[in-house]
């Protein structure tokens, strides 16, 4: 059984759940045929990523959140990324400062601007920004004005 709490809900868009698996080059979709919270009654189907536009449009919106954000990372000095452009996740983007020094500055600034959760992993530290699929395109844009900024007052 599935709770409500964790159920997707239905929606105008079709009512859609999706995960996209690069290694399987498919997306897994689910949609409850009469909203109950019975497991059984869902309908899943694997299908290409072309054959379903939501999932697609889901994807590209993505990848402009990652370009987004890895690009101020490549382009300003203060901050370097902890993967190579090749390994790059475009769903979490990890990155430190080059100076240290600037982290109380720039904490300040990024909570100010009511970011939350952008502490990295306990064992490597920096900055780790989530960029899921409920995350709009806005909320990166603001991340990146928050390091353009600090590269201005630097």
């Amino acid at each position: 059984m599935l709770s409500k709490k964790t159920r997707p809900e239905l929606t105008e868009e079709g009512g859609w759940w999706a995960v996209w698996s690069r290694e399987h080059c498919c997306y897994y979709y689910c949609r409850y045929a009469d909203g109950s919270d019975r497991a059984s009654e869902v309908e899943s189907h694997w299908v290409a990523p072309w054959q379903h536009p939501q999932l697609k449009k889901r994807e590209e919106e993505n990848e402009k959140k990652a370009r987004l954000i890895y690009s101020e990372i490549d382009l300003n000095p203060l901050f370097k990324g902890y993967s190579v452009k090749e390994d790059r996740s475009i769903m979490n983007a990890t990155f430190t400062l080059a100076n240290e020094d600037l982290k109380e500055t720039f904490d300040t600034m990024w909570k100010e601007a009511g970011i939350e959760g952008l502490n990295g992993h306990r064992s490597v530290g920096g900055y780790r920004a989530s960029m899921y699929n409920a995350l709009p395109l806005e909320s990166v844009q603001v991340l990146v004005e928050v390091m353009s900024e600090l590269e201005s007052k630097a």
